[in-house]
């Protein structure tokens, strides 16, 4: 049987914190209440959950180049300058459920970095992460579970992103708001002068992260 296949005893999200585990990655696992956009992650998440919240994306160009763009709650994404920065085919708009589902095997509320566990159908998409995440102690996401919210590093998380080969691109969202600049997902996470990079080793912290399917 697939060890991915949602037909596993585990369940999908028993299957990635096996994985997590076997990579070594610290994580904690709180059960929560279905946070389905940021208003509901912000009046229902726990105070005592420590790091950082998130929108999490899934946006798309005219030639269904799909993009996950992980963001800090407080960050505005303007979808027009992203879309020139990436380089992206024309304008990008929001993935529909049934992309959601085809890309990530995810339900609307559902999108996080950690739905990368399912990228092996789904080559043509990109991550995209907040400069800002990186700069994190720790960071929250949904694994791959509407009513749990992971918290781990960002360094374990591009170990994880890095287990599942993918290769994530750490963009500054927010240059006023913060003083590094963009780098490219990596184990060991090297800043760049550039406004777009990929860290090459995981080495950096993340917080909670709620998605949402707007941009705030």
């Amino acid at each position: 049987m697939d060890p991915h296949s949602s037909e596993s005893p585990q369940g999908p999200k028993g299957l990635l914190l096996g994985h997590l585990k076997t990579l070594g990655v610290s994580f904690t696992d709180h059960p929560t209440p279905k946070f389905l956009n940021m208003e509901d992650c912000r009046r229902e998440r726990g105070a005592e959950i420590p790091g950082v919240f998130c929108k999490n994306l899934l946006v798309r160009d005219k030639k269904k180049q799909f993009f996950l763009v992980c963001a800090v709650e407080d960050t505005e994404v303007d979808l027009n300058k992203l879309r020139k920065e990436l380089g992206a085919a024309r304008c990008l708009t929001f993935a529909t459920p049934e992309e959601m589902a085809e890309k990530l095997q995810v339900i609307p509320g559902g999108v996080s970095p950690l739905a990368a566990w399912n990228f092996k159908d789904a080559p043509d998409v990109k991550v995209i992460l907040d400069q800002r995440i990186m700069e994190a102690e720790l960071a929250n996401f949904h694994p791959l579970d509407l009513e749990s919210t992971l918290t781990l590093s960002p360094q374990d998380l591009l170990r994880f992103l890095a287990s599942v080969g993918v290769e994530p691109v750490v963009h500054n969202f927010s240059p006023d708001k913060s003083p590094s600049p963009s780098t490219t997902a990596s184990t060991t996470a090297t800043p760049s002068p550039s406004s777009l990079s990929s860290p090459s080793s995981p080495s950096l912290s993340l917080a909670p992260l709620c998605d949402t399917l707007q941009v705030e």
